[in-house]
């Protein structure tokens, strides 16, 4: 797996020596071709929290692929799974680990981030973004 954590999403993401890094990942790709599929469960699929998180990336000129399954009326899994498909990189929000993991599991979405993590795809994220690329971590949810 590919990735870079932070402690907070919403502050450490916002960070140019993180967009930097990220973006080193892909020395022969322009950032204009990339795509950067942002994940917000944790967060409830809330607008404010993906703005500042992916702000740097996108002024950087990548495409933000927003991925809400959260509410009734969002996203297919189709749909996500061709977003997953053709991410180069995920930002995780952090928030609520318990209810991201368990939502996550039931919708499958857990299997689509880990394929993605095996394809290649650089996984981001802070707090609860970071945590869960792995088995186990402490969070107060």
């Amino acid at each position: 797996m590919r990735g870079l954590f932070v402690g907070s999403g919403s502050d450490g993401l916002q960070h140019s020596d993180v967009t930097s890094h990220l973006l080193s990942f892909y020395k022969n790709k322009p950032p204009s071709e990339l795509n950067v599929a942002y994940i917000g469960t944790a967060t409830y699929d809330l607008s404010a929290p993906r703005i500042r998180q992916t702000k740097g990336l996108a002024d950087a000129g990548c495409r933000i692929l927003n991925c809400e399954f959260t509410n009734k009326g969002d996203m297919t899994l189709a749909e996500l799974e061709g977003v997953f498909e053709k991410a180069d990189i995920m930002v995780v929000s952090g928030g609520n680990t318990l209810f991201a993991h368990e939502r996550w599991k039931a919708t499958g979405v857990d299997a689509m981030m880990r394929d993605a993590a095996k394809r290649g795809c650089v996984m981001t994220g802070g707090s609860a973004g970071a945590i869960c690329w792995f088995d186990g971590g402490h969070s107060d949810s």
